[in-house]
């Protein structure tokens, strides 16, 4: 049994500290002892070592090298609080950052702390309680997620260069000015989603960001009803685009698939639920593609019927588990499906691994999942890129706005038992030279050409859009 010890102030954070308890309680197999912050603990902390694990709960710090043992976490949101506000956030907020990064840090005896995990969440600029709320929600995850990864010793270094003081007069400016513009764009303006066409190939793309200024948008009738999230295949019949189709009026998308030449529509899938994100992927001369169907609590495998121009529903790979922006990779003999969750509100910030031997086999959950927790990189945007021996994850950046930039990861470590990738580029509204871009959040192949969607922003008086 792993012996716990929570260090905590009288009265101060109960109620996270008692949803922190269950939360490790029900995960681990552990026993948890509560003591009381004093002074003296800095120097004089007795039965430190009989803990695997040290969670300091106070806005006390025990960096101090008086402190030697090596089993000591704290959270620095929680020790950075002053006033009743954290200096992180209100720095985040007046800085308008694009998310808020919330961790956890290992101190060592004499030497800097390190970063042992890290999460990255959506910052309420025109709010700071709701972003506050959020924050707090999160730390038990937070702490299970850490734990699972404190011996890790790739930790990186990490350092507090937040404000030792907030000016209150200014912070409240900045959100009171928050909020005003946040209301504004809610009342006068909306967003739209276009794809469209570059007659080049996404390694192409990627070395070179300007080919796409050369999209050739697909037409639609209106606005509201919108075509987003395409992806392509090619079969004996010619080249096929596949997207999601949103109906402004019951809020609703279901999927349709075009011909690529003539942009007629050959096929459409409906039904009571939302529809969205239609991944495809080739396997043994197949075609198949996995629509995101989160309302059904399940994760669905189709297959493409050439001859009767359809989509098979063929297996239910992953039930009881509300997959959002579900992709397959096959590597190393094996098949990886990577996913968000829309399960408390993750959509955005969880990203989830699975494998399997084969595809319509059982898969498995990782072992560290979720192995991104980040509203900046997490949620997946398209095909999986091969440059070289290199595997590129695209995915949404959605901080400042929902699907507001295409962050390109490569995958440095993928296995049964570790995960790990790193940032290597970034494509970005800006890159279209196109003013009225607010956001791109879909990238996927189709032969030698690319697939994008991006987010235009249009105007409305009441129900009036323009």
């Amino acid at each position: 049994m792993i012996k716990i010890a929570f260090i905590i102030d009288k009265g101060f954070m109960q109620s996270l500290i008692e949803k922190c308890r269950k939360q490790l309680l029900s995960d681990f197999n552990c026993n948890i002892e509560t003591i009381q912050w004093n002074h003296n603990l800095r120097k004089n902390f007795p039965k430190a070592s009989e803990y695997k694990y040290v969670i300091n709960f106070t806005t006390h710090t025990l960096f101090k090298k008086d402190y030697p043992f090596d089993n000591l976490i704290q959270i620095p949101f929680i020790s950075n609080l002053r006033a009743g506000i954290s200096r992180e956030l209100y720095q985040g907020i007046i800085d308008n950052d694009e998310s808020f990064l919330l961790n956890t840090i290992k101190a060592y005896a004499g030497k800097q702390s390190f970063q042992v995990h890290e999460h990255r969440y959506l910052l309420t600029h025109h709010s700071y309680s709701r972003s506050f709320k959020f924050i707090i929600d999160k730390i038990p995850t937070l702490l299970v997620e850490s734990i699972k990864r404190f011996n890790n010793h790739n930790q990186l270094i990490w350092q507090d260069n937040h404000p030792k003081s907030i000016p209150l007069k200014h912070y409240k400016i900045v959100v009171f000015s928050n909020k005003i513009k946040h209301y504004l764009k809610t009342f006068f303006t909306y967003h739209y989603w276009k794809t469209g066409i570059i007659e080049d190939t996404i390694s192409e793309i990627v070395k070179n960001k300007v080919l796409l200024r050369q999209v050739q948008w697909i037409k639609t009738k209106n606005k509201r009803d919108f075509i987003a999230d395409p992806f392509g295949f090619t079969t004996g019949k010619g080249d096929y685009v596949i997207y999601e189709k949103f109906n402004s009026k019951i809020q609703k998308g279901h999927i349709e698939v075009i011909e690529r030449l003539t942009q007629k529509v050959v096929y459409k899938l409906k039904a009571n639920f939302h529809f969205s994100y239609p991944f495809v992927f080739e396997d043994r001369n197949e075609i198949y593609i996995i629509p995101e169907t989160h309302q059904t609590n399940s994760i669905d495998l189709y297959k493409w019927n050439d001859n009767k121009q359809e989509m098979q529903l063929i297996k239910t790979l992953i039930d009881n588990f509300p997959g959002v922006d579900n992709s397959i990779l096959k590597h190393n003999n094996k098949y990886w499906l990577f996913c968000t969750t829309s399960k408390h509100k993750m959509s955005d910030h969880q990203l989830h691994l699975f494998y399997a031997d084969e595809l319509i086999g059982e898969w498995t959950p990782h072992p560290l999942n979720p192995i991104v927790t980040s509203i900046s990189n997490a949620r997946q945007a398209g095909s999986f890129i091969k440059l070289g021996n290199k595997i590129i994850r695209p995915s949404q950046n959605s901080g400042i706005t929902y699907g507001g930039q295409i962050v390109l990861n490569e995958i440095t470590e993928l296995s049964e038992t570790n995960y790990s990738e790193i940032k290597v580029e970034i494509i970005t509204p800006e890159d279209f030279k196109n003013k009225s871009i607010v956001g791109i959040h879909t990238i996927s192949t189709l032969g030698n050409s690319t697939l994008v969607d991006a987010k235009f922003t249009g105007f409305k008086i009441g129900k009036f859009h323009f």
